[in-house]
């Protein structure tokens, strides 16, 4: 098992939110929370690197199980990748046979933009295929990121750029929402009133 960190793979910004996380005890009584990011985010962090590993990694992977193409696609633009990046990530995906029964899919189609956000409060979730995306903090209480909040930018934004700005959950005036409290610490980096899930890094 080898040990990483955030700066290891590019991963979809909400990839948190499909991870995996266990407890792991070793010897005597040491405990190591381990947190595996779900297949199809490895994929996508395949797909920004594509050396050749990478290529026979996602065909060997696509033959035993084989990957529903418009989420990959999708989670590809919510990477936010460089325009060579992303067309060579598309074009290897396309390249890929169908299996049986199944359309291949179609192009990605440009979507909402992802707003700045603090990473490890906060996630982005991509909703609507790709055409509206989320900003949530994480709940403690739920062990979930659940709560409409981004004190970095609007909390909810569209495909058409129409956006929605929320401090916990509450509807704010872009006004209001500039002059709250939680929105002018965090421009100076203080995050301190927002918890984080133990395994993500402090950063």
């Amino acid at each position: 098992m080898d040990g990483v960190d955030d700066r290891t793979a590019r991963l979809p910004p909400s990839w948190p939110a499909r991870a995996v996380v266990r407890e792991v005890r070793g010897h005597g009584t040491a405990t190591v929370t381990v947190v595996a990011p779900g297949p199809d985010d490895l994929i996508v962090s395949k797909l920004a690197r594509l050396a050749d590993k990478d290529r026979d990694y996602i065909a060997a992977y696509h033959r035993a199980r084989p990957l529903d193409l418009a989420v990959i696609q999708a989670r590809v633009a919510e990477c936010g990748f460089e325009e060579v990046l992303a067309q060579r990530a598309l074009a290897f995906l396309a390249g890929l046979p169908s299996p049986p029964g199944r359309a291949t899919a179609a192009p990605v189609r440009a979507g909402a933009v992802v707003p700045p956000h603090p990473a490890g409060t906060h996630c982005a979730f991509l909703m609507d295929e790709g055409r509206s995306v989320s900003v949530r903090a994480w709940n403690e209480a739920a062990g979930l990121y659940d709560i409409l909040d981004n004190p970095l930018g609007p909390a909810v934004v569209a495909q058409d750029g129409t956006s929605a700005f929320r401090t916990d959950g509450e509807a704010l005036t872009q006004e209001a929402w500039d002059a709250h409290p939680c929105v002018r610490a965090a421009r100076h980096g203080d995050l301190s009133g927002y918890p984080r899930p133990n395994w993500t890094p402090s950063g």
